[in-house]
């Protein structure tokens, strides 16, 4: 499927230059993996000079990897022999796909850019873990990086001695409070599978070049919950039909619109995704797929290598989110090579999915459209464009 070069996403916002600072600095590495094939974009990183590939999470906030007793993984493992844990609390988590581990948390030299840039800071490690599904078995990652806030931190939580109790709670903490680092955030210019551009994340969010954007012009919402990246969406209009948000329900009682790396695609409320479905299905962009093929294709998350439709025939999906302001608003448009995409192997993916919470998560789909800035001393979101800036 032929991507058209004149359809690209676009932003509508005032806005700001992120400020190169006069102390610390920023240091770019090289992201692998990506949303298409494991979720999440992995990052290289060295924990008492062992280097594990892990994923790069901006929906969690702890650092994850496997000790050496773990089972059913294969891999490099961090030796707990000669180290004693923060504390002897047993912790442990379970996520979505029916995995889970326990293990304890531990506090040690970390080390990113290669290994150049050293802090201590604390981590988890994973001394059990279910065998079917795994956490991780080590083909495709190594553990689990968290990006977000200190609040969402298992740290918080442990029943720390008084010599422990001054601890970073986080890994980027660690970087940012030690100057290791430019400023407390990390921007993420994640590409799709058939870009030519590199993905890469910069930690400081130093390096002005990697956007697309004039002057390094990038547009700010607001984080309105310290926890998650969480930001207010106003507005979701398909095409030039606008989507009937209820404000009594929308985004409450526990449902939030966050920006998470490491979910696949992004996620719509069940109503809206099915208008979307819907508009797409009846569009003629399809041509003559088949109703089978079209159907396989946007609600069973089929791939194919030769599916014919006609890009311009697509809606745009655009998004208004408070701006950090409180008052202005940014607007982001995704048009149809944006939701469909083709991975490194050539075929092509619908990603967008659904889910019952009246809030937006968004995932992969995003981070493969927009340079994202993860401003945690701000508190806000940064959007730009920053892959294939030639098209």
């Amino acid at each position: 499927m032929a991507k058209p070069e004149n359809l690209r996403p676009t932003l509508n916002a005032s806005s700001t230059v992120i400020n190169n600072p006069a102390s610390g600095a920023g240091y770019e590495q090289s992201l692998s993996g990506g949303p298409l094939i494991t979720g999440c974009y992995n990052i290289n990183i060295f924990v008492s000079g062992v280097k594990f590939n892990v994923q790069l999470d901006s929906g969690s906030s702890d650092l994850l990897i496997p000790g050496s007793t773990i089972q059913a993984y294969t891999g490099p493992t961090y030796s707990t022999s000669s180290k004693t844990p923060l504390t002897q609390q047993t912790v442990g988590s379970s996520f979505a796909d029916g995995s889970s581990w326990t293990g304890r948390f531990y506090y040690d030299q970390v080390g990113i850019d290669d290994g150049s840039i050293i802090v201590s800071a604390p981590f988890a490690v994973m001394q059990q873990q279910t065998s079917n599904p795994t956490v991780t078995d080590g083909s495709t990652s190594q553990g689990l990086l968290g990006i977000a806030y200190d609040t969402l931190s298992t740290v918080n939580y442990l029943n720390l001695p008084a010599a422990s109790k001054q601890i970073p709670k986080t890994v980027l903490s660690a970087l940012s409070n030690n100057k290791s680092i430019a400023n407390d955030m990390i921007a993420i210019r994640s590409c799709p599978g058939d870009s030519q551009t590199q993905s890469v994340v910069d930690w400081g969010a130093s390096n002005s070049s990697l956007t697309c954007t004039p002057e390094a012009s990038i547009s700010w919402a607001a984080v309105i919950s310290a926890s998650y990246y969480t930001v207010n969406v106003t507005s979701i209009k398909i095409g030039d039909t606008q989507m009937d948000l209820d404000h009594s329900k929308w985004q409450q009682n526990g449902a939030v619109s966050i920006f998470d790396s490491c979910t696949t695609v992004m996620l719509l409320p069940d109503n809206i995704y099915n208008i979307f479905v819907t508009t797409l299905t009846n569009s003629g962009g399809f041509g003559s797929t088949s109703a089978k093929n079209i159907d396989l294709f946007l609600n069973q998350g089929y791939g194919f290598s030769d599916f014919a439709a006609d890009f311009t025939k697509f809606p745009d999906l655009t998004f208004q989110i408070l701006g950090e302001d409180g008052v202005s608003l940014v607007e982001i448009s995704i048009p149809a090579q944006g939701y469909i995409q083709q991975d490194s192997n050539g075929y092509s993916f619908f990603t967008v999915g659904s889910q019952t919470e009246l809030g937006v998560v968004f995932g992969g789909t995003v981070f493969d459209n927009f340079y994202v800035v993860l401003d945690r001393g701000g508190q806000r979101v940064g959007l730009g464009l920053g892959c294939d800036c030639e098209m």
